[in-house]
Parts: C-alpha cells; sequence; structure tokens
C-alpha cells in the first residue's frame, strides 16, 4: 500500500512540476516580439527583471504585470512583495524591481504581458522566470 502511495505521489509530482519559460514570440498581428522574465538574488534580496521587445512598429501599448513567486507546498506558489506594473507605449520596454529580506525558499518571477496593436488588437502572455534557492 505505501508503495503504490509513493508511486501514484511521484507520477502527480511528475505532472504538475513547473517548467519555466523565458521568451515568447508573439502571434497575432505583433511579428516577431520577444517577452523575458529573470530572477537574480544576491544574499535575501531579490532583483525582478521582466524586458519586452517588439521589431515592428505596429504595437500601440504594452503593459506588465510583475511579481515575485515563493513556492509554498507542492504546485503552489504565494505572491511575496507584492504586484508592480508598468504600462509603456515603447517598443523595447525593461520593468525591474527589488525585494529584501527574503526568507529561505524557492523563488521565481511571474510576469504577465498584455500587448496591444495598433488596430486594437490584444494578446496576453505569462512568462515565469527560472527558479532560484535561497
Amino acid at each position: 500500500m505505501k508503495k503504490a502511495l509513493t508511486v501514484l505521489l511521484v507520477v502527480i509530482l511528475a505532472f504538475t512540476c513547473c517548467i519555466p519559460v523565458y521568451a515568447d514570440m508573439g502571434t497575432l498581428a505583433l511579428g516577431s516580439c520577444t517577452r523575458t522574465s529573470s530572477l537574480s538574488i544576491a544574499g535575501s534580496t531579490a532583483t525582478c527583471t521582466s524586458k519586452f521587445n517588439s521589431e515592428n512598429d505596429n504595437v500601440s501599448k504594452v503593459t506588465i504585470e510583475q511579481s515575485l513567486e515563493k513556492h509554498s507546498f507542492l504546485w503552489a506558489w504565494d505572491t511575496v512583495g507584492g504586484t508592480w506594473n508598468k504600462t509603456s507605449t515603447d517598443s523595447i520596454v525593461t520593468f525591474t524591481n527589488k525585494v529584501s529580506n527574503l526568507s529561505s525558499g524557492t523563488y521565481r518571477v511571474k510576469t504577465v504581458f498584455t500587448v496591444t496593436t495598433t488596430d486594437g488588437q490584444s494578446e496576453t502572455v505569462t512568462v515565469y522566470s527560472a527558479e532560484k534557492i535561497i
């Protein structure tokens, strides 16, 4: 019975592990655009960086919502330090925030990019950074 339960838990964990996405090529009428989310940690301070880059002139607005998440249990993640937002009309946007006094654990940056084109189409994509352990 214990062996079967162990195997079941291993299978569940295998299917629920998050795979970080480092970049996403745009669709719709966005042409070539790149979205990235990254995390660096020094001591107990996290630096969260989200970048958007579009090579086309048809992007009228990009909204970036960024948050630092800490792994809590199995597939659950909790937001720590709040959520930050930035809206820009630029084709290249870098958005950086810091969170200090972190406790030990596993962290990642979650970034939600909402891009609106000049013809009114919009697309929302969520990008996660690689996980870092303190």
